[in-house]
């Protein structure tokens, strides 16, 4: 699947409000985000977030993180990375979080 296609994918989801993927140092390949959503924001802190998820998940777990959810009460943020992407996902706060969850796992598998 090529980054395009994922963000089409992951934005027609129900209570989306941006998705984005970029490599895993933060810089955009593909997204699509709302008017007061900034794409290059969104991919920066899902880099750095994630990057600080793989070192909690490796000290304390020893495992790699699948999927990172931060739900606050503004939205939902459901980031998921691969060898070389990440894909960052912002919702509103009643999306269907496990469904965006499975969305977002399921778009990392499947980018080329």
């Amino acid at each position: 699947m090529s980054a395009h296609r994922a963000v089409m994918e992951l934005s027609a989801q129900s209570g989306v409000r941006g998705a984005v993927v970029a490599l895993r140092d933060g810089v955009v390949v593909d997204g699509i985000v709302h008017v007061d959503v900034r794409a290059d924001v969104l991919a920066a802190f899902g880099s750095a977030v994630l990057e600080r998820a793989r070192d909690v998940a490796r000290s304390v777990l020893r495992a790699e993180p699948r999927c990172v959810v931060i739900d606050a009460e503004a939205g939902r943020l459901c980031l998921a990375d691969s060898r070389d992407m990440i894909v960052v996902l912002l919702a509103d706060r009643h999306a269907p979080i496990g469904r965006l969850r499975l969305a977002v796992r399921d778009a990392v598998g499947a980018l080329t």
